[in-house]
């Protein structure tokens, strides 16, 4: 490596250390996680692959030795090759499910970095100016308290409605005859 490469990399990481915050913490979790998910479905899906394989090539192996017209009897091969892939395709697509939760938390990750960075800045503008930063303080305060108390009604009506379809009709007919 030359010295630029460790330069950039020293700023990136010591940039890592000054702003990371437990968002960002719990993001890199989560992406280590659907790291090694990706990867067992990405092993599960190729394990029964290879036997799909060998089961297709004795399938072409015995059309080629005995001939087109006995296609019937080695069809047995051709069907198990054909039934290994079909119970490999759903680990396949939970291997590409995962590598796409993949990067959701790597760009929510670097959203979380960005928006500490930022907010590391803006308090330092903040502090420059006469008597501002107590009033943003409370603003933001208040803002807090007012989006907690919407979370709280987001999350009391998904508990309310937004549970098996049965039940949920049931209260959602009961909330109406009140």
């Amino acid at each position: 490596m030359d010295w630029w490469t460790t330069l950039a990399a020293s700023i990136a990481f010591l940039w890592l250390l000054c702003y990371i915050d437990g968002n960002a913490v719990l993001e890199l979790r989560l992406l280590l996680h659907a790291l090694t998910k990706a990867a067992c479905h990405l092993y599960l899906a190729v394990l029964p692959l290879r036997r799909a394989t060998l089961h297709l090539a004795r399938f072409v192996c015995y059309l080629v030795n005995h001939g087109p017209a006995s296609a019937g009897r080695a069809s047995p091969l051709f069907l198990e090759g054909v039934c290994v892939i079909c119970e490999a395709v759903p680990d396949l697509l939970g291997a590409g499910l995962s590598l796409c939760a993949v990067v959701c938390h790597i760009l929510q990750g670097a959203l979380f970095l960005l928006a500490a960075t930022v907010r590391s800045v803006q308090v330092s503008v903040l502090a420059q100016v006469d008597g501002e930063k107590e009033r943003w303080e409370k603003e933001q305060h208040q803002a807090r308290q007012d989006e907690r108390r919407q979370n709280s009604r987001v999350v009391e009506y998904l508990s309310v409605f937004c549970q098996d379809p049965i039940s949920s009709l049931r209260l959602k007919v009961d909330m109406i005859n009140r």
